[in-house]
């Protein structure tokens, strides 16, 4: 019995196949394949998944000119650099120790409600 000769296909001209809108059954038929051989050529991990592409039959061409930049992130960022300069820690006069603004006093609850006390971390 003589040998069928392997015919070379590449990945590259498969996934060229697909984006011009050749499905897998016609990607078979054109390198004569079986269509047994064509599911296992898709199993190949640079094809797993790739699907056709149906071509279009225009261009978008973006002629619009670029929106304005918005200057508000400028703002926002010297607004959060002023923020974290001022927020620098204090001294409290009784203990000696600094305050942050974390450790600010807690406000009484409103009348008729209950305080919530919520837990620090690793009181749990």
């Amino acid at each position: 019995m003589a040998q069928q000769e392997k015919k070379p296909i590449s990945i590259k001209g498969v996934l060229d196949d697909l984006a011009n809108g050749l499905d897998r059954a016609e990607i078979g038929e054109k390198y004569g394949i079986t269509p047994a051989e064509t599911k296992q050529l898709f199993q190949h991990p640079s094809l797993l998944g790739k699907k056709k592409r149906t071509p279009v039959s225009f261009t978008i061409i973006d002629d619009a000119p670029p929106p304005p930049e918005k200057k508000t992130r400028a703002k926002k960022t010297a607004v959060a650099e002023e923020a974290t300069e001022t927020a620098a820690p204090a001294q409290t006069e009784e203990a000696g120790t600094s305050a942050t603004a974390k450790e600010a006093p807690k406000k009484p609850a409103p009348e008729g409600e209950e305080a919530v006390v919520k837990p620090t971390k690793g009181v749990w």
